[in-house]
């Protein structure tokens, strides 16, 4: 069995930058990380490809390049037990451990023409699709959900109807921000039903719990996060299946092992901010771990959050401020040029 001081399972925005953070910051560690995929994937900006096929390569990074310290392990992280990770491949023992594997879109629909968005892979076989489909229904009026819509709105002919389970979109955000995505949308042409949830497609035709029949040639599910950890099924996950974290960031009975990222229960907007928030205190707290330091505490604190509806509108959100137009369009196309030039550093 292999032995690494620091062990990493998952390489999205919390693992890559802890994995890069670390590796300068202790170097005479040894640091694994355990992804199964070779590139890292800059996630808020795959809504791009499902209109334009070559965005890829502005928004991935393989993990070779930028890591150069660590050890990569192309795996499944299956379980951890304390002390050890086991994937499908190998088992792996650890001094410390950094649990960050993201969340994936639970879907309750099935069908060819059922989509899922968490990945660059589920964003060209939704691109790939799409030029044949007339409609689009879009399952949750959350941050996904409204940004697909934007995107899809703004930049083709399609159809587009989201079906959204609450009174209104963007509900964790404040009332105004909910309006002004609302207005927007439908002067563009989408429909929205409030009130309802998909419930089943068949021959074309989406149905939702009550009753409501809505043609659909695709349906891009973005309702609900999901979580698989090398946690799952024990004491240490809640009843969603979120890894319980105290106040910093370790994982709740036991030794050394840290989480970060979507996967938490840290009551929060699901970001790549706040994953990006999670690294800098875990790695943090590891290095004060190894100097016998008393450790710091995560505070949740967003800095905005930047909602795109295609390449030519958005919306900022912080606090009760909303603005929205094409000031917000431009700060995400900066925050992403910026985050992907830092993490090529």
């Amino acid at each position: 069995m292999k032995h690494f001081d620091i062990i990493i399972v998952g390489g999205g925005f919390c693992g890559l930058i802890a994995a890069k953070q670390l590796a300068q910051k202790l170097a005479d560690k040894s640091i694994a990380l355990i992804e199964p995929r070779n590139e890292f994937e800059y996630t808020p900006g795959i809504i791009k490809l499902i209109t334009n096929k070559n965005y890829a390569p502005n928004i991935a990074l393989s993990y070779a390049s930028v890591l150069k310290r660590t050890v990569i392990f192309h795996e499944h992280a299956k379980f951890l037990k304390q002390g050890k990770i086991i994937t499908n491949k190998n088992s792996y023992s650890y001094k410390f451990a950094l649990i960050c594997s993201g969340a994936s879109t639970p879907c309750s629909l099935k069908g060819k023409n059922v989509f899922v968005l968490k990945s660059l892979a589920d964003a060209k076989k939704i691109a790939k699709a799409l030029p044949n489909a007339k409609s689009v229904v879009i399952a949750g009026g959350g941050l996904v959900g409204v940004e697909v819509a934007g995107e899809l709105c703004t930049k083709t002919d399609k159809k587009v109807t989201i079906v959204e389970p609450d009174t209104r979109l963007l509900s964790r955000n404040p009332e105004s921000v909910s309006h002004k995505a609302d207005r927007f949308l439908k002067h563009k042409g989408c429909i929205i039903v409030y009130g309802q949830r998909v419930v089943e497609l068949n021959k074309g035709i989406v149905f939702t719990n009550l009753g409501t029949r809505i043609h659909a040639d695709i349906v891009i599910w973005c309702a609900g996060i999901g979580v698989d950890t090398v946690l799952k099924g024990t004491s240490y996950v809640n009843e969603r299946g979120c890894i319980i974290v105290d106040e910093h960031l370790r994982v709740k009975g036991l030794t050394n092992v840290f989480a970060g990222g979507d996967i938490t229960n840290v009551a929060e907007e699901k970001t790549a901010q706040a994953a990006e928030a999670h690294a800098k205190i875990v790695i943090q707290n590891i290095i004060r771990t190894v100097l016998h330091k008393s450790l710091k505490k995560y505070t949740s604190h967003s800095k905005g959050l930047v909602i795109s509806m295609g390449d030519w509108n958005g919306l900022f959100v912080q606090k009760q401020f909303c603005l929205s137009g094409f000031i917000p369009s431009l700060m995400k196309k900066m925050i992403e040029i910026w985050i992907l030039r830092k993490m090529r550093a």
